[in-house]
C-alpha cells in the first residue's frame, strides 16, 4: 500500500527536518555515469519533494553540485563555505576534550586549523591524531603540520569506519567509484604536487620525448587530461582555479601517495 500519501499527511501536522546526504547518485555520479534511479523514480521523487515542501517539513539535500538537471528550480541552493576559524577552534577543543585533553594555548593550534582549510572531517581526523600522539606545544604542532603537508604523516583513521567519520573512507568512496584502474594510477601521481596541480605539468610527466617519462601518463593528450582532472574536481578531490590549474587540499598528497604506493 503506498506510504507517500500518509507520509505527506503526517508532515502537514508535524514539523520535520529531513536531511538527505549525497543525492548525486539520483542523476548519476560522476556526471556521465548511469543513474541508480530510472526516469519514473526521479519524477516521483521530485513530485514528493515538491508536495513535501508545502507541508511543515523542511528538506536539506547535500551534493557536490547543484542538481538542477533533475530538480530544476525546486531547491534554494546554499553554497557551503569553509568552516570559520573560530568554529574550527571550538571543534578542535571539543575533539580533544572527548579524549580528556585540553589545549591551553590556542594560538599554537593555528597552523593545524589553517591546514584543514575549514574541512570538518579533516579537522576531526587531524586533531584526533595530534591528541593521540601527545602533540600539544607550538613546535610539536608545527612539525606535525609540516609532515602532513609533505604527505609524510599517515592519517591513521580507520577506513572501515563510516564515510562521515573516516577521511580515508570518504576519499576512497569517490576515488574507487568514479575512476577505472588506469585513471586511478594516473591520479595517484598527484601526490607529487603541493597546493595546486597544473594540467600541462602532469602531461609533461608523460611526454614520450623523454626517456624518464612515466608510463601511466605517457602520451596523455590535453583533452583527456582535462577531462580526468575535471572529474576529480566533481567528486571533491580538486578545485578549479583557472588557467588550467587546480587547487589541491593539503591532506590529499597523503591519500594519493597511499594510492601510488
Amino acid at each position: 500500500e503506498p506510504v507517500v500519501p500518509y507520509l505527506l499527511q503526517a508532515m502537514k501536522d508535524m514539523p520535520v527536518l529531513w536531511i538527505w546526504d549525497n543525492v548525486e547518485p539520483v542523476d548519476g555520479f560522476p556526471e556521465g555515469n548511469d543513474s541508480e534511479w530510472n526516469e519514473v523514480e526521479r519524477r516521483e521523487l521530485v513530485d514528493f519533494l515538491r508536495e513535501g515542501s508545502e507541508t511543515e517539513a523542511k528538506f536539506l539535500l547535500t551534493s557536490r553540485r547543484e542538481e538542477r538537471r533533475w530538480l530544476g528550480d525546486l531547491p534554494a541552493v546554499v553554497r557551503l563555505l569553509p568552516m570559520p576559524l573560530r568554529d574550527r577552534a571550538e571543534l578542535a577543543q571539543a575533539v580533544a576534550a572527548k579524549r580528556g585533553v585540553r589545549f591551553t594555548h590556542l594560538p599554537a593550534l593555528l597552523p593545524l586549523l589553517e591546514f584543514t582549510e575549514g574541512n570538518p572531517l579533516t579537522l576531526l581526523v587531524a586533531v584526533s591524531m595530534a591528541v593521540r600522539e601527545g602533540i600539544s606545544d607550538k613546535d610539536q604542532i608545527a612539525s606535525f603540520v609540516a609532515r602532513l603537508r609533505a604527505g609524510e604523516e599517515e592519517f591513521d583513521d580507520e577506513v572501515t569506519e563510516a564515510r562521515h567519520r573516516s577521511l580515508g573512507a570518504s576519499l576512497r568512496y569517490g576515488f574507487e567509484h568514479a575512476f577505472n584502474e588506469t585513471e586511478r594510477k594516473q591520479l595517484a601521481l598527484l601526490h607529487l604536487f603541493r597546493s595546486f596541480v597544473n594540467e600541462s605539468m602532469l602531461r609533461l610527466m608523460g611526454d614520450p620525448a623523454f626517456d624518464w617519462s612515466v608510463p601511466e601518463v605517457r602520451g596523455l593528450d590535453q583533452k583527456t587530461c582535462l577531462a580526468l582532472l575535471n572529474r576529480a574536481t566533481e567528486i571533491g578531490l580538486l578545485s578549479p582555479t583557472g588557467l588550467l590549474n587546480y587547487a589541491i587540499h593539503p591532506a590529499l598528497p597523503w591519500f594519493f601517495r597511499t594510492m601510488f604506493e
